[in-house]
């Protein structure tokens, strides 16, 4: 192990606390496993250079970006991680096309993980162009807090001639519009449907574009299929034009559950709260609903779907009414 690194702990998927090496995962909740078969990079806002390798922290790269292309340039599947220091950074993040690195990993090292908000957050360098996109497979991210620029988006998924972003993992992280952004997380892809995506536990707030453009979760691209076998889970949403707006695009065949809807803001009372308009086969279970519940008060069910076990101004089974 390189004697400057301190192991550095956090949650894995199942919740389980991590210590984690610069070579592979050490311990998970007092079980030893073996060294992963990663090329892990190291990047530092703070004391990381463009001159270095970006092997260790010693040598961090001063840049996310600068790792992605370290990442691309290995052409491995599953053998890329990035490990990110506190610290702000200023840049347009794109993970590498899905050709050339998939299921990867973004990890935000934070103090406190879980829960400390704002210390490793990301925004774009240029204006109207999101803070992160993901363009491969299967990648893994965690820990960070993404504030929007004006218009623009904090997360978009796909987009793009050979951009996959099935199978993402997104846990553990913020996302601000800053009374600004377009969107949260943006379901774009071309190529497939973003199959298999799962959130978890992570909070929206903040989105006002123009006067009601804002959207915590949208799909602004359906060509080859709806969002499908998505899982969205312990999240909260609130204080936006719009929290969960599908737009006609709605999650096929995926599961929304435990999560928390406010129907009330500081700044913005959304209109939409939970609309999977043109979606079907969704169970939507265990929410917290805020508002009205029904079509007016922003609650839109897709075909076959199954609303059960909510709090909507008491306890209820049913699906919201037209």
């Amino acid at each position: 192990m390189d004697p400057s690194y301190s192991p550095q702990v956090y949650r894995d998927l199942g919740g389980d606390r991590m210590t984690v090496g610069p070579r592979g995962i050490l311990n998970i909740e007092g079980r030893v496993t073996g060294l992963m078969p990663t090329t892990d990079y190291f990047v530092d806002s703070a004391l990381g250079s463009v001159d270095n390798d970006g092997l260790s922290w010693a040598t961090a790269l001063l840049t996310i970006s600068a790792a992605m292309l370290l990442a691309a340039a290995l052409g491995t599947r599953g053998r890329a991680r990035i490990f990110v220091a506190p610290g702000g950074y200023v840049e347009d993040i794109k993970t590498p096309l899905n050709d050339d690195c998939p299921f990867g990993q973004l990890i935000a090292v934070n103090p406190t993980p879980g829960s400390s908000f704002g210390a490793v957050w990301v925004t774009a360098a240029t204006p109207g162009v999101e803070c992160l996109q993901v363009r491969a497979r299967g990648w893994y991210i965690s820990g960070f807090e993404f504030d929007a620029l004006a218009d623009a988006e904090c997360v978009v998924l796909g987009e793009g001639v050979g951009c996959n972003a099935g199978g993402t993992i997104i846990e553990d992280c913020l996302f601000v519009g800053q009374n600004q952004g377009l969107y949260g997380i943006d379901f774009a892809n071309e190529l497939a449907s973003n199959p298999h995506v799962t959130i978890r536990r992570c909070g929206f707030y903040g989105f006002h574009s123009g006067s009601t453009d804002g959207k915590c979760i949208t799909c602004t691209n359906s060509s080859h299929d709806q969002p499908r076998f998505v899982m969205i889970e312990d999240c909260w949403f609130g204080d936006s034009d719009n929290l969960i707006d599908m737009v006609a695009q709605g999650f096929k065949e995926s599961t929304i559950r435990r999560c928390t809807f406010y129907a009330n803001g500081s700044y913005y009372n959304p209109d939409e709260k939970l609309n999977n308009g043109g979606g079907r086969d969704t169970y939507i279970y265990d929410n917290i609903f805020g508002g009205t519940y029904d079509h007016g008060g922003g609650y839109v069910a897709g075909t076959n779907d199954v609303w059960s076990n909510l709090m909507a101004g008491g306890r209820t089974a049913a699906n919201p009414a037209v």
